[in-house]
């Protein structure tokens, strides 16, 4: 059975065969879980809220990358990550676009303003594509 310890400061930690002072035994491969008194918590793996943590990722309970079953989310520690839709409120950083971008109204631009390229998903039309120059003059309507 795996030793239960709790210190007089509060800590408490379990795992088989391991230190009697928490200090050390936060170090010790045997020692599996344990919370600080600050309320910290350390686990090599478990369920939060039906979500699964493992030791290099965490996913929702529903998770599958098979092909024609994809489902649920996961994020792993390389910084990889699945998600079925996504929206992001700010600025996205450092991506390269790979294979399809399919436009379902909206437009997609290069900037804000100044020189750019803007592709629109306009109802009238198949799809618009237009650069414009820094005084905001659209050079080209496609």
């Amino acid at each position: 059975m795996a030793n239960f310890n709790v210190d007089s400061s509060g800590n408490l930690w379990i795992g088989t065969g391991v230190s009697d002072s928490f200090y050390t035994a936060q170090s010790q491969a045997n020692t599996k879980f344990y919370v600080t008194s600050a309320g910290s918590i350390n686990a090599i793996a478990g369920t939060i809220g039906g979500n699964t943590l493992g030791s290099n990722y965490i996913q929702s309970s529903n998770y599958s990358s098979s092909s024609g079953s994809e489902a649920g989310w996961k994020i792993t520690s390389t910084g990889n990550a699945d998600f079925n839709n996504v929206n992001i409120r700010g600025d996205l950083f450092g991506v390269e676009l790979k294979d399809t971008l399919t436009l379902n109204s909206g437009t997609f631009r290069t900037s804000s303003s100044g020189t750019r390229v803007e592709i629109t998903d306009n109802s009238s039309l198949e799809s618009e594509v237009r650069y414009y120059n820094s005084s905001n003059l659209s050079l080209i309507h496609i």
